[in-house]
């Protein structure tokens, strides 16, 4: 397979033209000792959702995907196909048809004959994204300056769900077969409304690796998004039904994502490396018009998002107009390392006319970034804190009752 260069699989601004096509190709260069010969890559940024303010990426954000849990090399095995799918969690939207990779030989499989992997699937997660992160890092640390990095909000997440391919129906792709060239035409989102067995089950991880509970994110919260400001307003409480404005930030910038199917277990994982920033300074009709607009909102149990606005209060002056809303319960943990947020969300898209409700789990490497943004940390600490921290993700976040299921009437 030809090696493609680091360069041609980075993608820069957010008003950007079309992407190149995803590239399907293994990670090659420097010493190979380093790096997961068990892993494949690519690359694939949705359009639409960049351009339409759902995701927001960084001028130099890099989108990535590989597998792991694999026995092949850079090659696709016979035994993955690609098989549709239907879940009851999911409101899915739009022509197109949605599919999970699936491997068959895990059925067939026994303990007794199974063929041991060659390196433990954390740690071929850990060695794969520990260079991306901290050329992530370094890249965003340059644009922004020191000085006002620490006004960024810095965040190493990981999620949980499902990866999911789409195609349309047309499309001339109904044997389902998987190869480099079938999967870098299709477009993948991941899901992360995962079952309430999924968080349930968690309770006895979170005992298990000490972490206590957050009282700072135990909270019932609201947050609006906004069009022309493009900032998000979210406030913790509510007293005697009236609402009052917590904080205003900027829209998550993300700056790295890496996508990984990991066989042998039921989820699979996101990590992204992502930025926010909280708007401390306003003008004062800046003030007032969002002021106006989040004082104008009704709470209103029976409504997708929990609130809504009267007739033609939906826009302040012309000024900002609420696009989104998002009702949050969270339910916070933490420890030295790590921040576990477990939440219900009921959400609304004012310019669709769409909601869901979701239940999410959110983990932050709260360590590994402030390693990273120490000078003085030492050059093995962040390669063995990201090993320790995926296999716990391993061991304890990627088994969950099956949500999807295939659908034969489409294989």
């Amino acid at each position: 397979m030809e090696y493609v260069p680091r360069k041609k699989w980075q993608v820069k601004g957010t008003g950007r033209t079309d992407p190149a096509p995803g590239l399907f190709v293994p990670k090659l260069g420097g010493n190979s000792s380093q790096h997961s010969p068990r892993s494949i890559y690519d690359r694939n940024y949705d359009k639409h959702r960049i351009q339409s303010g759902k995701i927001v990426y960084g001028n130099k954000a890099t989108s990535m995907w590989f597998a792991v849990g694999l026995k092949t090399d850079y090659k696709i095995p016979s035994s993955i196909s690609l098989k549709p799918v239907s879940s009851p969690l999911i409101e899915w939207r739009g022509p197109e048809e949605h599919f999970i990779l699936v491997n068959s030989e895990v059925k067939k499989r026994t303990d007794k004959h199974e063929e041991p992997l060659l390196k433990s699937p954390w740690v071929c997660i850990a060695e794969n994204v520990l260079e991306e992160i901290q050329s992530s890092f370094h890249k965003l640390k340059n644009e922004v300056g020191c000085p006002n990095l620490d006004e960024q909000h810095l965040a190493l997440v990981a999620r949980f769900g499902k990866l999911v391919f789409h195609r349309y129906p047309s499309a001339n792709f109904r044997n389902n077969s998987v190869s480099e060239t079938s999967l870098r035409k299709l477009k993948r989102s991941f899901c992360t409304n995962i079952p309430p067995s999924y968080a349930e089950n968690l309770i006895g991880a979170v005992q298990e690796l000490g972490l206590e509970v957050d009282a700072t994110e135990e909270m019932e919260s609201y947050r609006v998004k906004m069009l022309l400001s493009h900032a998000n307003v979210g406030w913790p409480q509510m007293v005697k039904d009236l609402i009052f404005i917590r904080k205003i930030e900027l829209n998550h910038l993300r700056h790295l994502v890496v996508d990984v199917s990991c066989f042998g277990k039921n989820l699979d994982v996101r990590l992204m490396l992502r930025t926010k920033r909280i708007v401390n300074v306003l003008s004062d009709d800046e003030k007032q018009s969002i002021s106006h607009l989040i004082s104008s909102a009704v709470l209103d149990p029976n409504m997708k998002g929990g609130l809504r606005w009267p007739s033609g209060m939906a826009c302040s002056e012309g000024r900002y107009k609420v696009i989104r809303v998002w009702h949050n319960k969270c339910t916070g943990y933490r420890n030295s390392s790590l921040r576990l947020r477990m939440r219900d969300v009921d959400r609304f898209d004012y310019q669709t006319s769409t909601g869901e409700f979701a239940k999410e789990v959110v983990l932050n490497l709260t360590e590994i970034v402030s390693k990273l943004q120490d000078p003085n940390a030492e050059g093995n600490e962040i390669p063995k804190l990201l090993k320790d921290n995926m296999k716990v993700i391993w061991e304890h976040f990627l088994h969950c009752d099956e949500f999807f299921s295939c659908d034969p009437t489409l294989s």
